[in-house]
């Protein structure tokens, strides 16, 4: 019943079987982890399953979830009496094995469940997998090794590839490789038939497009190069004046030329003209002079003694002296502002040539 003479090392005990039923009928309705298969585990811990959840926690979905849900209270409600052995019957795939196990009640429910135990090929056990109704799958057998048997002949015949065309497939493929786009494909020594289907393909690729296709077919490397070339020629060069900035290093220095734009920027700006003399100022004869009185005509005689001086010296105009007057006015107007009142204007001049000297010659 239960296949134990056909595999002792695969078959599933009836020990098993039993333990897995008590657990499932008691009122806690708790199974030891060591019981469940990995992929069960899996759902249990991603959808937050806990034994509470009943029907939920112990099987998967189902086809007939109503169906399953009331055979599974009736099992649980009903008095659990356990057969000496159980039908099984093993069902396999490419990557798992199943024991299907039909639960005998007495009396019997409608409809019949049976439990699914997946094999752990690390713990080469078998573990609690699923509940569900039945019958048994149309491909199970009742022995393990006809099941594995004629699970690994249905691989193998799929997987078997196709002897005619293999080699064909490989000389066409070793053939174009390392050729370039300009030469022609060397034709393989089987060419297809014009009646067989590979020759229909092999016109059917050679079309750029088709109608039935709604995409056009990509153009070749060889046209890709083509209109490339096409493009280069026809492309028009645009000359366009580049705006250069010079960019403020404060730890290196301004080149002269680079001063020299700066200082001409400087001289473009507009320039306010000195507040005109006042009339008590120009009648006055009085040696004394507020600071008021003594500023606009001190600017003016020194704007005349430095431009008289500036005559004197033989260099050559640049579009920065505008700019470097300029500062220097503004200078001797600080300069002058902190200066005692009292002293005459030619002193104040002399003065602030000497510092001005003095400096220049300590450079």
């Amino acid at each position: 019943m239960n296949g134990d003479d056909d595999n002792p090392e695969r078959s599933i005990a009836d020990n098993l079987i039993q333990l897995t039923l008590h657990h499932l009928h008691s009122p806690h309705n708790l199974l030891p982890p060591d019981l469940i298969s990995i992929p069960l585990k899996q759902r249990h811990y991603f959808l937050n399953l806990i034994p509470q959840h009943s029907l939920s926690y112990f099987a998967w979905p189902h086809s007939h979830p109503d169906l399953l849900a009331n055979a599974f209270h009736h099992f649980t409600d009903s008095i659990l009496q356990l057969p000496a052995s159980f039908p099984v019957a093993y069902t396999s795939d490419t990557h798992s094995t199943f024991a299907h196990v039909r639960i005998i009640s007495d009396p019997p429910f409608t409809p019949e469940l049976r439990l699914v135990f997946l094999w752990d090929i690390e713990d080469a056990a078998w573990k609690y997998h699923n509940i569900a109704l039945m019958p048994f799958p149309n491909n199970s057998s009742a022995s393990i090794d006809h099941t594995i048997t004629s699970s690994l002949q249905t691989q193998q015949s799929c997987s078997q590839p196709s002897l005619d065309h293999s080699d064909m497939d490989d000389d066409a493929y070793w053939d174009a490789y390392g050729q370039s786009d300009e030469e022609p494909l060397h034709e393989s020594d089987k060419a297809p038939q014009s009646d067989s289907e590979d020759a229909y393909w092999a016109r059917y690729s050679s079309i750029q497009g088709s109608a039935d296709s709604t995409l056009p077919s990509p153009p070749s490397l060889k046209q890709k190069q083509q209109d490339f070339l096409h493009a280069e020629s026809e492309r028009i060069m645009i000359s366009y004046p580049t705006t250069q900035v010079d960019i403020y290093n404060p730890l290196q220095p301004p080149s002269p030329n680079q001063l020299a734009r700066r200082l001409a920027a400087l001289s473009s700006e507009p320039q306010y003209p000195p507040p005109l003399d006042s009339p008590s100022h120009s009648g006055s004869d009085s040696p004394t002079l507020s600071p008021e009185q003594t500023h606009p005509t001190d600017l003016i005689s020194l704007s005349g003694a430095l431009d008289a001086k500036a005559a004197l010296i033989q260099v050559d105009e640049h579009p920065g002296d505008d700019a470097l007057r300029d500062s220097i006015r503004g200078i001797y107007r600080l300069w002058r502002g902190s200066q005692p009142d009292g002293i005459s204007h030619q002193d104040y001049q002399e003065a602030f040539m000497n510092i001005v000297r003095g400096t220049i010659h300590n450079l």
